[in-house]
């Protein structure tokens, strides 16, 4: 018989908790990460709104991700980069809010 395996050091815990997450921290996670992408969308406009031709598909993209795709790391934290791509994207080119062109000097 062979002798019972060593015990597991702190830190290979830590990395075993890390790429196998208990299930009950699985919701939190993608609770955060749809919080993430609605903060970063939302945060750069306030307070105008979001230009509807990027607000309506990144939150449809992240509600998915939070509701209809079954969790996998690689697709969300590929969905979490393509949305902070286009974010930053559009921010740059001063696309992503819609109330920044508004003329208010001629009311009144």
């Amino acid at each position: 018989m062979l002798p019972p395996p060593p015990p597991q050091t702190a830190l290979a815990q830590a990395l075993a908790h890390v790429f196998h997450p208990p299930t009950t921290t699985i919701p939190v996670i993608r609770c955060a990460i749809f919080l993430i992408k609605a903060i970063t969308l939302f945060a750069p406009c306030a307070p105008f709104a979001a230009n509807p031709w990027f607000l309506y598909p990144l939150l449809a993209l992240a509600a998915a991700d939070l509701g209809v795709l079954s969790f996998r790391w690689d697709t969300s934290w590929t969905l979490l980069v393509v949305h902070l791509g286009v974010v930053y994207v559009a921010g740059q080119r001063g696309k992503l809010c819609e109330g920044e062109r508004v003329a208010w000097d001629g009311i009144g």
